[in-house]
């Protein structure tokens, strides 16, 4: 896999990834958006769209602002940074 082609996935480690669903996730809650394209989410991070495809029927409720709030601050960012 050359350089143009890699996923999110090839080029941060696990925990970097997790980071990264947990901040869009909150961006998401902050404005009011609580239901997640699972598929969606897959090709935002560069996943192959036939790996996407098989999560196109997935929907994540984002229903509880707590739950975001902790897995941020489990990540040690705080509310409001902006990730460049």
């Amino acid at each position: 896999m050359d350089d143009e082609t890699k996923s999110t996935l090839d080029i941060l480690n696990e925990k970097e990834v997790r980071d990264l669903v947990v901040d869009m996730c909150s961006v998401l809650v902050e404005h009011g958006i609580v239901e997640l394209h699972v598929g969606g989410l897959m090709r935002l991070l560069g996943i192959s769209e036939e790996q996407a495809q098989e999560h196109d029927d997935e929907i994540m409720l984002l229903d509880s602002v707590e739950k975001f709030q902790q897995a941020q601050a489990e990540t040690q960012i705080p509310p409001g940074t902006t990730i460049h």
